[in-house]
Formats: C-alpha cells, sequence, structure tokens
C-alpha cells in the first residue's frame, strides 16, 4: 500500500496572515517568488545540486527557501549543512526545523516546489504534500516518486546533467504559466489517491 497525508490540512486553501507573517520574518517581499524545498538536511536528498541551479538563475525577484535540519529539532549545524550556506548566496534561506503542524503554511507561500533526490526514494512525503497544496513540482524520477506523482510533477533523470536540468525545469517553468496551471490540476486530481480516507478504505479492503 502507498503512504498517505491528511488532505484537509495539506490543501491549497491559503491562510493569507500566517504568509505575511512568514514573509516579514524572512524578509521576503511581497512581489518575491519563492522556490521551496522541504526535508532533512542531508546529501541524498541533492539540496547542493538544487543550490547550485539556483545560483546560476539569471531570474529576478527569485527566492530559494531550504525548509528543515539535519534532523528533527536538533540544534546544530552539520558540515553539510555548512557546505550548503557556503556555496549560497544572499536569495538562498534557510529556516532551519519547522515543526510539522506549521510545515503547510510554507508550502502556501511558495510558488513551486523542488525535490531533487539521488537516492532511492520510496516514497516523498514531502513531493505528496507539496501537490496537495497545489505547487507544480520538480523532482527526479528515482525509487518511486514516479508512482506517487504520475503527470503531476516535472521529474529529471538522475545523472551528471541534472543540475543543468533542474536550472533550464526552473526557468522554464516560471515562464510557463500554462504549464503551472496543467502540473496543479494534474497534481490535485492524482493526490485525491492518498488521502487519509482512501488509504483507510484499501487497508479495510485487505484485512
Amino acid at each position: 500500500m502507498k503512504n498517505c497525508i491528511d488532505t484537509t490540512r495539506f490543501n491549497d486553501d491559503v491562510d493569507e496572515e500566517k504568509s505575511i507573517s512568514i514573509r516579514r520574518k524572512y524578509d521576503i517581499k511581497s512581489d518575491e517568488h519563492i522556490i521551496i524545498f522541504t526535508g532533512r538536511l542531508v546529501k541524498e536528498k541533492g539540496i547542493d545540486i538544487l543550490i547550485k541551479a539556483f545560483v546560476q538563475l539569471n531570474v529576478p525577484n527569485l527566492k530559494l527557501m531550504i525548509v528543515g535540519g539535519v534532523s528533527y529539532t536538533l540544534d546544530f549545524c552539520s558540515e553539510y549543512e555548512k557546505q550548503l550556506h557556503d556555496i549560497s548566496n544572499n536569495n538562498v534561506i534557510f529556516t532551519g526545523f519547522v515543526p510539522y503542524s506549521q510545515i503547510h503554511h510554507y508550502y502556501h507561500l511558495a510558488d513551486i516546489g523542488v525535490f531533487p533526490s539521488i537516492c532511492f526514494e520510496a516514497a516523498g512525503l514531502t513531493i505528496i504534500e507539496a501537490m496537495a497544496c497545489g505547487l507544480p513540482v520538480i523532482s527526479v524520477d528515482t525509487g518511486g516518486i514516479s508512482e506517487y506523482t504520475g503527470d503531476g510533477a516535472i521529474l529529471l533523470k538522475n545523472d551528471e546533467s541534472l543540475e543543468m536540468n533542474l536550472r533550464k525545469a526552473i526557468s522554464s517553468l516560471i515562464i510557463d504559466k500554462k504549464r503551472m496551471i496543467e502540473l496543479k490540476s494534474n497534481a490535485r486530481k492524482k493526490i485525491e489517491n492518498f488521502s487519509e480516507k482512501n488509504y483507510y478504505e484499501r487497508l479495510c479492503e485487505l484485512i
């Protein structure tokens, strides 16, 4: 059985006050757009590749928000996280650990979700959450990711061209509003399969 999420919380209903509060906290202007990554800051998530692709983008008013830490609630900076800071520029925001109860507000703040896992990702729940919140998603065709996204995301090959292809995918998606709308629509249809209700019904059938 595939995993599920609470689709009643992860949806596209935006809390405007919360969005304004987060923008103020990280000094994000109202006309600035956001690419978001959420998850643990470990190498297998491909965050360094994402940051390298982002800093080479020549797109005005664009921020990259890295949401998460090395582990849950741990207040320290690993060597990998230090490397991420070293290769970043002023348009990369590191939030640190964010409680799971608040994470949907960060998705709602963003325009595109990017999750470039280079490991054998069995079930990328952060990808499903982002899609449920109405984000167009860019990820990598590794492990079981394609089983969850279907045609609701742009999936790239995990090869030596990943950094370049991430850069191209982000640039093209920002320009192509029609494609963004298409991805959102496909994602909403796909996400219906991963609600807690559907999970419960499938479980009951198996039992």
